[in-house]
């Protein structure tokens, strides 16, 4: 019998342990969960001088010297795995207040001139949607580039999956354009759907 209530007591006892550190293990996690989420949920404001057209990026991004007079952002994402760093180019052009282009016409123009000067260029999608009150189509598209274009590198072509979001007012238009490796965009989908519900318009 004094066997028996031994055994008891140091099952209960390593039960009791095993419990603690469960516990702590899971404590563990949410705090390192809850750690990642701040850090990710913060943002640093990219704002366009010209129009005041504010969009928040993840802090952790990177932002580029711009190379052109309509791009007024140029950033991406250092932790992405894989040679292709996701990517995002924001750009604004004012319309003629005479003869406004329509946001169909820009959208023809931004299709054929992707076909023209990307490789392996497929269209995917052309939807409809609403970024902050003004009408916005949603170009979905795929291409190929070669991120390390060097001989005897061994690196191979990535799919780069992409979105347009072409956001119009009757004045002027704004284009936010996102890259990512095929292969990250799972992955690169929060950051994606965050940048954008963060636009606001002037």
């Amino acid at each position: 019998m004094t066997i028996a209530t031994s055994n008891r007591r140091q099952l209960s006892e390593d039960t009791r342990a095993d419990l603690l550190v469960a516990l702590v293990v899971a404590v563990a996690l949410a705090i390192g969960w809850f750690y990642k989420e701040s850090v990710l949920s913060q943002v640093t404001p990219a704002v366009d001088p010209n129009s005041q057209f504010q969009v928040g990026l993840p802090s952790h991004w990177l932002t580029h010297e711009l190379e052109s007079v309509d791009t007024f952002l140029s950033a991406e994402n250092p932790r992405a795995d894989s040679v292709y760093k996701s990517a995002i180019v924001g750009q604004s052009f004012l319309l003629d207040p005479d003869n406004p282009t329509s946001l169909d016409t820009i959208v023809d123009r931004l299709v054929q001139r992707h076909g023209d000067e990307l490789t392996g260029y497929h269209l995917l999608d052309i939807r409809t949607d609403t970024i902050d009150g003004a009408e916005t189509r949603i170009v979905e598209y795929a291409y190929v580039v070669q991120p390390i274009d060097q001989p005897f590198r061994a690196a191979v072509p990535v799919v780069v999956h992409a979105f347009d979001y072409v956001i119009y007012t009757p004045t002027e238009y704004w284009i936010l354009a996102f890259t990512a490796d095929e292969q990250l965009m799972a992955k690169e989908q929060k950051s994606l759907e965050q940048i954008v519900a963060s636009v606001e318009l002037p």
